[in-house]
């Protein structure tokens, strides 16, 4: 679980270090794609204004030449083509004198082609009008002359060039006014967020030095209430070997009374006395080992940690002359073995517990892929559905004598100590329990 709890603290830190500054970038982006769309849609409406007012003045501008010539020939009655040289048209506009029959009389236009499109229109009293340039002609002293006028839109779309370019330039000074406003809030936000991350961090640490130590003492006080059932049993354990060597020793005192000692009796009356010693010293040792663990893992051989597990309860077993099938293939993995084998421990006392004399329990060991899984199935009633999701809660047992713990700690070691998974299912026989670990080695 704690792997778990530790895995789950790095997504929960990540996202509280990410989803603030990466959030507002993003906001920021859309604002500025939005800004940019609207405006750029905004300076088109305001262009499109601006040239439509700039054609209609310059139709004014053009009309109002017309007009002076024609009013200041109807006021003066002077010549006309005296008029038209002393008096020179204003802006970018160009004029042309024609008799009635349509005869160039005057022009400052040195544009054929503007002359020739000029000619086209002057029957029409009406404004016409191409990419570049703006045509009018009026008749002036009864129908005897034609004033014609040319008006260049090209300065104009200068101009309009000009205020598209201004309008841009403030858009591009507007964005990236904005974009440096938001990369400092981005930058504030960030080390906000870094900051209540590190206060989150420290929390977390904190509850999670805190679940530890729990953890810890959960385990022990489990591995104590182990120690109490295996005691009687060690003892048990020990007095055969210490019978067998009260028995050899009265044997040797006979063989020793004799005129003539058998030499080869008493070594071998001696050899099964050290037989009898290392059997009880490694009795002792498994279970000071067990008590207290290394401080570093170690690579073990599985079997041989079930195989010390089912020497441990060999006594309690045959108390129901229960049946033990073994199938323990060599298995090597890195962990604390003291604590695999208070897990295989517990696992064969559930099995004891649920089933009646004459029963059966199998225990297996088998790699799979990079795995390397445990088995223990019993023959006995198996576990109820409401019961299988609650197996492994802390202080949750079917047993009024049970504390609740061996299940609850079991897994605890499994998914925290080991990083591997155990589980809980029926069989068509009885109950199982599988453990998952990853081979490490």
């Amino acid at each position: 679980m704690a792997h778990l709890y530790e895995k789950n603290n790095k997504k929960v830190l990540t996202f509280l270090l990410l989803f603030t500054p990466i959030s507002i970038m993003i906001y920021a982006l859309i604002a500025c794609g939005l800004f940019f769309k609207f405006q750029k849609e905004n300076n088109n409406i305001v262009l499109s204004e601006y040239k439509q007012v700039v054609c209609d003045e310059q139709k004014k501008d053009l009309i109002h030449q017309i007009n002076f010539y024609k009013g200041v020939y109807e006021r003066h009655r002077q010549n006309i083509l005296e008029m038209v040289k002393t008096l020179p048209p204003k802006g970018n506009i160009k004029i042309a004198l024609f008799d009635n029959n349509g005869k160039l009389l005057y022009t400052n236009i040195n544009n054929k082609y503007l002359l020739n499109r000029l000619h086209l229109f002057i029957n029409s009293n009406k404004i016409h009008e191409d990419d570049n340039y703006l045509y009018l002609t009026k008749n002036i002293g009864v129908k005897k002359y034609k004033i014609s006028a040319i008006l260049d839109k090209r300065l104009f779309s200068q101009k309009i060039s000009d205020l598209k370019n201004k309008l841009y330039s403030n858009i591009r000074e507007a964005i990236f006014t904005s974009f440096i406003w938001l990369t400092i809030i981005w930058f504030l936000f960030t080390l906000i967020s870094i900051y209540i991350a590190y206060k989150i961090y420290k929390q977390m640490k904190q509850y999670e030095k805190k679940l530890k130590d729990s953890n810890d003492r959960v385990v022990f006080q489990s591995r104590q209430a182990m120690l109490g059932e295996l005691l009687p049993m060690i003892a048990h354990q020990w007095r055969q070997p210490i019978n067998k060597i009260a028995s050899i020793l009265i044997r040797m005192r006979l063989e020793i009374s004799k005129p003539e000692p058998n030499s080869e009796t008493l070594d071998r009356y001696c050899q099964e006395i050290e037989d009898s010693v290392e059997l009880m010293s490694n009795t002792i040792e498994d279970f000071r080992r067990f008590y207290r663990p290394k401080d570093e893992p170690e690579v073990v051989e599985v079997s041989t940690i079930v195989r010390k597990s089912i020497y441990f309860l060999h006594e309690l077993l045959d108390k129901k002359n229960i049946i033990l099938k073994q199938n323990l293939q060599t298995s090597y993995v890195k962990l604390h073995g003291n604590e695999l084998m208070q897990v295989i421990i517990n696992l064969i006392k559930n099995a004891y517990d649920a089933i009646d004399n004459d029963g059966e329990i199998s225990i297996s060991v088998q790699e799979k892929d990079k795995n390397i899984i445990i088995k223990v199935e019993d023959n006995g009633p198996g576990i109820p559905p409401e019961v299988l999701g609650k197996i492994f809660e802390p202080h949750f047992s079917t047993k009024e004598s049970s504390m609740g713990l061996g299940l609850y700690m079991s897994k605890l070691i499994v998914e925290s100590h080991f990083g591997g998974t155990i589980k809980a299912y029926n069989t068509n026989k009885g109950a199982g329990f599988e453990i998952v670990l990853n081979k490490n080695v």
